[in-house]
C-alpha cells in the first residue's frame, strides 16, 4: 500500500464530492427543495463542509488533527 500524498486521493473525498453532485441534482430536481431558499442554503452548506474539512486534515501535522477533522466530517 502506497502513501496518499494529496487529499484528492483519498476514496472518502471522492465520495464526498460525489455526495454534493448528488445533493445538488437532487435538490434542482425537486421543486420543494429549490423554492426553500432555507433549506437548500442550509444542505447545500453542509454538504460542502463535509468535503472542504477532509483536505483541512489532511494538511495538519498529526494523524491526531486529522482523525478530528474526519470526526467532523
Amino acid at each position: 500500500m502506497s502513501k496518499v500524498t494529496q487529499f484528492e486521493d483519498l476514496r472518502i473525498w471522492q465520495e464526498a464530492r460525489e455526495l454534493v453532485g448528488l445533493i445538488y441534482t437532487s435538490i434542482d430536481n425537486h421543486a420543494f427543495a429549490s423554492k426553500d431558499w432555507g433549506f437548500r442554503n442550509q444542505i447545500q452548506t453542509a454538504v460542502i463542509s463535509i468535503m472542504n474539512n477532509i483536505p483541512e486534515g489532511f494538511e495538519r501535522s498529526s494523524d491526531k488533527d486529522l482523525a478530528r477533522f474526519l470526526d467532523m466530517a
